[in-house]
């Protein structure tokens, strides 16, 4: 009886995992028709920049798939759901962006819907840094490194949950060319408690997340054995950063649209393949060689 209920329960889960991925790249694919739409209807200037959407498309494709396989091969570790809620945020946010781009700006609609949509799309970078310090925390072994590390990670989540809600009911003006429209569910009556609030609540999530990178390295200097060899799948991504942000930096200022997004894209969508990688424990003995040449590589275009 056990065995079936964990059958059942594993078969759920991988069914809700698939659900994820494919309302993550629904929202991707919704985001690139509206897109594409408004450069048909002449609105060039409101269309999203190609980079952006190559930068914007590889990180979410890659967390919501990355995030689909470690959650049907574990199920139980928190990191592969953690990247599927990623996926949806970045879904969620690029959607709810494009929407009321469409209906708002362009239709002139000023419902409820639209504006929902332009605070959740708006909004949606608070729980990127949440859902990100908490993937930091938890890999690869799916808990924090130590009690502080679990305080840090409850009072990460807890101010995005904060910045989330206080984000939901600010009374703000949007930037260009969001500027006519407005929160629908905003409360203007206490306007100046709700700023101070979200302000502290993301700056806390923002400083959160610098956390949970310092406690990846401090469980890399305290890991042995499995566990380290883990955790050097991070350092795939490390080694070469240098150059792809010099790249980045070089092709912004002169202009070079291509190198530009693969420099940063590349990065952006390195970082679930990694932390993937270090859960599900992949060929661990090809890690060393991997590095080595990386270095190899990294030192030679420097």
């Amino acid at each position: 009886m056990a065995a079936m209920d964990d059958h059942r329960t594993g078969r759920a889960l991988r069914l809700l995992a698939v659900g994820g991925w494919v309302v993550a790249l629904g929202g991707l694919t919704f985001s690139f028709i509206v897109d594409m739409k408004l450069r048909d209807a002449g609105h060039s200037a409101l269309s999203t920049d190609p980079a952006e959407v190559v930068v914007y498309g590889a990180a979410l494709v890659s967390a919501a798939t990355v995030g689909l396989v470690v959650a049907v091969r574990q199920g139980r570790h928190p990191v592969g759901w953690l990247f599927l809620a990623l996926g949806l945020a970045l879904a969620a946010g690029a959607a709810g962006d494009t929407y009321a781009l469409d209906h708002g700006v362009v239709g002139g609609d000023d419902g409820a819907v639209a504006g929902l949509s332009l605070v959740a799309g708006q909004a949606s970078f608070i729980a990127w840094f949440g859902l990100l310090a908490a993937i930091l925390h938890l890999t690869p072994t799916g808990r924090p490194v130590g009690r502080r590390a679990r305080l840090a990670l409850v009072v990460t989540a807890t101010a995005a949950s904060i910045g989330l809600v206080a984000k939901t009911v600010q009374d703000t003006r949007f930037d260009s060319p969001y500027g006519e429209m407005r929160n629908p569910w905003a409360i203007g009556s206490i306007a100046p408690v709700v700023d101070a609030l979200a302000g502290v609540a993301i700056g806390v999530t923002m400083l959160g997340l610098v956390v949970g990178g310092a406690s990846l390295i401090v469980r890399f200097r305290r890991a042995e054995g499995l566990e380290r060899q883990q955790l050097r799948w991070m350092a795939v991504i490390v080694i070469p950063l240098p150059v792809l942000v010099v790249a980045s930096y070089a092709a912004a200022t002169a202009d070079l649209l291509v190198l530009r997004t693969i420099a940063t894209g590349g990065f952006v969508a390195l970082i679930p393949i990694a932390a993937g990688l270090s859960v599900l424990r992949y060929r661990l003995y090809d890690v060393d060689r991997i590095l080595s040449r990386a270095a190899a590589y990294t030192l030679s275009t420097v």
